[in-house]
Parts: C-alpha cells; structure tokens; sequence
C-alpha cells in the first residue's frame, strides 16, 4: 500500500491510482492544491502495484543514446504564432492524428480557465486547447486509462506532459509500447492549481467575468519578452491585459517559487528524461542560427530514444531545422530561490482564510522597483534595444554566478 509520509516523494502523477485493481486510491488536495493519494483500507488487498509504479519511489533509467539536439520552427506561421515557441509539438500531433490516432495533452477543463487538466484529442480541431504553456500543474485524470486502451487496440497515441507526468505513464503502462510516442516539455517547477484558481478570481472579481482566455507565454510584444496576457470576451468593453515577466502577479509567484510542488526540488527527471522528445525554449537563437532570429519563436528538441529518431525522420518537413552542435547541447535551467518553508505555510494559511487579492498584495507587492522595470523593459521594446540589453545582462548574470 502506498504512503506519502513525505511531500517530496509524490509528485501528483496519478500513476497509483490508475494502476489500482480495485480502484482504493483516490487523489486528494492538500491545502496547497496538490494530488496526493489517499488509500481506502477496506477496499485495498495489498497487492502493492501502485508502489511499483511510483516513478519517485523507483525512478526510470531509460538507456543514454548520443545527443541529437535541434533547433526547430514549424514552417506553418500560424501554428508557430500560436504556439509557445516554434510550434513542434502541433506538426507531430498533426502527423498523429492524420493516421487515426490519439493525441494527450494538456488544456483548461472548461471556459472558466481556472482548472487545468489533461485531455485526448482524436481531431485537429482539439489540438489549438495544447498549444501553449500552462504554468499550472494540470491533472491527468484518467488519461492513463485512456492511453492504454488507445495503445492496445493498436493506435499510434502522442502523449505529452511533464517530465514526471511521463515517467508515471511509462511506469503505468508496465512496458514500452511501439505506438507510443512520449514528449516531455522541460519545467523548473509545477505551480499550485489552488493558488491559480484564486488568481482567476482576483481577475473576475476585477473584470466581471468577462475574460475570454489566458496565454501564459504571449508573443503579442515578440517572443523574447515573456507575457501574461488575459484577453476578454468580444464586445466586453474591457480593454485586453499584458504584462511580462517582472510586473505580472502569477509569474512572478511562479518564478519566486512561492507557490510550487515540494518534489520538483528533488526531481528525478530533471536530466534523465524518459520521453522520446524533451522540448524547451530557445531564447538565444539569434547566438546559434541568427537566420532563425525573428523573435516569433524557436524550440529546442532533443531526441531521446530511437523511436523518437525515425519519427522525426518521418515528420522533419514540415519544419526548419538545424542541428545543435557538440558541446552546447544541454537544457538550460534558471532555477529560482526557494521561498522559506514558513513564509509558504503563512501564505497558503492567509489564501484559505483571507481575500486573496488581500494575500496576493502582502505577500508579493507591486513595488516601485516593479514599476520600474515594467515600464522600462516597455520602453527599451519600442526603443528596439530590449533584446541586445536582455542579451548583454544574462551575459553578466552568468559571469557572477
């Protein structure tokens, strides 16, 4: 029987639970909004299989092939314009679908926005809710369920998700299937649905429930200059909200690590990944392939395994690509300062039982620092210059580091 005695050694996957004969296992929130299992004894048999699969408990050690790393943009400008970086991951759910199969990925559970999970899609039409990064830990739901009987009634299924949200459906499954194409999307952290959900509701409250949808990683000022946009319903009369990475509330939370899951600190699956293709930004493209420079979006993918070779051989026109030469091939990671223990149990504690918009102004302000670096990062945009100084001040980070 499977016991979470320590936060760090689940990381929410789910794998347990859908592995489990007789259903017993039921993943509740804890008062951060995280999925932790809760096993009812008087159904369970102790058959421990949802401890096998426990991809924290016994990790995956997939087998290190050579390093196949490339810069990618999907030739369709739409898609790419739609997309968080350079539009990969819709050409091969495009290549997926077209031969009868199933695509997994994450997206809003409905209009509201406040909730994220993940869903099968088995048209192109569902595929636009996958493009773009949720910065929210979605829930798999039964998607692993799912996935197997895709896979055992012999169609090609894609299913995408975090490093650990793939580790858990490869321990889930039990063995490699050859219809199974795995993409993992490289993250620092994954941050709390609860918090999320009373961000969502500090913009109702604002706005009177007249938001459309979110976009977590906006290219509406060009794809280096990460931005939260939140655009509201036609005829609303509300005016659309942007702001980047240093001025909006929800990414400075996340980027603060005030508001993530305990295991992403010690995770696993941070280099060994398990997929067949890891994605992640490309934000010095312009250092590597300045012809690729258009600031509309580059992804980095690396190929994992075999499988994820001979795929990429079948679907590569439908992008641009160059490969990434020896010796820069790596998965650059910015990881934040982690948040002191008590200052996260103050804040969860106020969120419960205070306003939020009230929790959200103590505990991160909007300063005149803030404000600062809002309107200047604003000005040096239309000034042209922002991308040359962002350049030029990661270069002086990394040397004092």
């Amino acid at each position: 029987m499977i016991e979470v005695n320590k936060k760090q050694d689940c990381c929410g996957c789910t794998a347990c639970a859908a592995i489990c004969p007789k259903d017993a296992i039921i993943m509740k929130e804890d008062n951060e909004g995280f999925l932790y299992p809760t096993v009812d004894k008087e159904t369970c048999i102790n058959c421990g299989a949802c401890e096998k699969v426990c991809p924290i408990k016994y990790p995956i050690r997939q087998q290190k092939r050579k390093d196949d790393i490339y810069y990618i943009q999907c030739k369709n400008e739409n898609i790419r314009s739609q997309s968080t970086s350079g539009g990969m991951f819709t050409a091969l759910a495009e290549f997926v679908i077209k031969k009868g199969g199933a695509v997994f990925g994450c997206a809003f559970q409905d209009a509201s926005c406040d909730r994220v999970v993940h869903k099968m899609a088995e048209d192109m039409e569902d595929i636009h809710e996958f493009r773009g990064s949720k910065y929210v830990q979605s829930d798999v739901n039964n998607t692993y369920r799912q996935a197997r009987k895709c896979l055992k009634e012999n169609r090609l299924v894609c299913y995408s998700g975090t490093p650990c949200q793939i580790a858990g459906l490869k321990k889930y499954l039990g063995r490699d299937y050859e219809n199974l194409i795995t993409v993992d999307v490289v993250c620092r952290a994954v941050p709390s649905p609860f918090v999320w959900k009373k961000y969502v509701e500090v913009f109702n409250k604002k706005y009177g429930n007249k938001i459309d949808h979110f976009k977590f990683r906006d290219k509406i000022w060009g794809y280096s200059y990460s931005t939260m946009s939140v655009y509201m319903k036609e005829g609303s009369g509300v005016k659309d909200y942007h702001r980047g990475i240093e001025s909006d509330l929800w990414l400075r939370m996340f980027f603060s690590g005030l508001i993530t899951r305990e295991s992403c600190d010690q995770c696993p699956y941070r280099e060994d990944h398990v997929s067949d293709f890891t994605i992640w930004d490309c934000f010095a493209i312009k250092e590597y392939v300045p012809e690729f420079d258009d600031d509309k979006g580059t992804t980095r993918m690396r190929i994992n395994t075999n499988k994820g070779m001979e795929i990429f051989q079948q679907i590569k026109e439908a992008y641009r690509w160059k490969s990434m030469p020896e010796g820069i091939a790596k998965i650059e990671r910015a990881y934040e300062e982690k948040k002191n223990l008590q200052v996260k149990e103050s804040f969860y504690k106020d969120l419960h039982e205070q306003e939020p918009e009230h929790v959200f102004n103590r505990y991160m302000p909007y300063t005149v620092k803030i404000a600062i670096l809002q309107y200047g990062r604003m000005f040096t945009l239309k000034l042209g210059i922002y991308k040359s100084l962002k350049k030029v001040w990661n270069k002086v980070k990394n040397s004092s580091r």
